[in-house]
């Protein structure tokens, strides 16, 4: 059930940002894939139950530091990026279903 969880938060950011399919895999550095993966992080740590180093090594390679950055990245963006926010807060909002259903 947690497993099957935590894909579901990931198809919802894609869904969410209009991301690439690989956006959560893939280390580009530009604009369509940072913005959904720093709202993953945030969201799998908020509503997931992962820690910044149980985050990384879920996702691989990534040092746990990365994910932190990530997290603490993501709230500083919800203050200077309306779409961000936007993005994020409908994500937040249809992962806070999954708790209902």
């Amino acid at each position: 059930m947690v497993e099957q969880r935590r894909k579901m938060i990931i198809d919802i950011v894609r869904e969410e940002f209009s991301a690439p399919n690989d956006y959560h895999t893939n280390k580009s550095r530009t604009r369509n894939y940072v913005y959904p993966r720093k709202a993953l992080c945030m969201l799998m740590i908020e509503y997931a139950s992962f820690t910044y180093l149980s985050l990384s090594e879920y996702f691989g390679k990534r040092e746990h530091t990365t994910v932190r950055h990530a997290y603490t990245d993501g709230h500083l963006l919800l203050t200077q990026d309306e779409g961000f926010k936007m993005s994020y807060e409908r994500a937040k909002e249809r992962v806070k279903q999954l708790g209902n259903d």
